[in-house]
């Protein structure tokens, strides 16, 4: 554990972008989008996999993207998704069900307590905000592809983007992208400075991790 998170320490110091050879990605959609230039150095880049549904009855079905654009699919196969599954609605867990889960006085979720900041070019945290807040109201369970050194772009909008990391040599599935949403709030917790800009990493326990920074999207 302790290796890996000297790995990706080490990584953070190595800032921009450089390119990487796209990893394949599994069941693929006529509506996946373009793999992204990796913002990590000698690391892979695949387009992340959702497993939602788009009725409230309907079985599940894997669909590739940010969750802006898996959103977007939804919405085109169940054009009532929003009203479905609550997202037309106020949901004040998407707000501050959070801070209920933080360490007291740190700002830093239990499950991220190596939180790095400034490492990235920064972004706005509103629009983040934004990303955030689909996360944690999207039904479903996200996949990552094995590691190491495998990340995903699991939310980019009005360039402020959220990249999910994997430094394990296996499969990572959570239960929802609402631990993806955690470690994005660590981060503006500890990392949001003057002008409400932001950029930073969160490392998981289990040694992976979530990042947000400036991407052109």
């Amino acid at each position: 554990m302790r290796s890996g998170y000297l790995h990706v320490v080490a990584l953070l110091s190595l800032k921009g972008l450089v390119s990487s050879t796209p990893a394949a990605h599994r069941d693929a959609t006529p509506h996946a989008s373009l793999v992204p230039r990796s913002p990590f150095p000698n690391r892979n880049v695949f387009v992340p996999q959702w497993e939602v549904q788009a009725h409230p009855d309907s079985e599940k079905i894997r669909l590739n993207g940010t969750v802006e654009e898996v959103l977007k699919q939804l919405r085109s196969i169940n054009p009532d998704y929003d009203s479905h599954f609550g997202l037309d609605e106020d949901d004040e867990e998407a707000e501050t069900g959070l801070q209920e889960r933080q360490i007291p006085g740190t700002g830093t979720n239990v499950l991220f307590e190596t939180v790095i900041c400034d490492n990235f070019e920064k972004t706005e945290q509103k629009r983040i905000n934004e990303g955030v807040k689909y996360l944690r109201r999207i039904k479903g369970r996200p996949e990552l592809s094995a590691g190491p050194q495998e990340c995903g772009r699991v939310s980019c909008a009005y360039n402020a983007a959220i990249w999910w990391c994997n430094d394990t040599p296996h499969q990572v599935v959570l239960g929802s992208f609402g631990v993806i949403a955690d470690g994005t709030f660590a981060i503006t917790q500890k990392c949001t400075k003057q002008q409400y800009k932001v950029s930073g990493l969160a490392i998981h326990e289990d040694n992976w991790s979530v990042g947000i920074r400036y991407d052109p999207c």
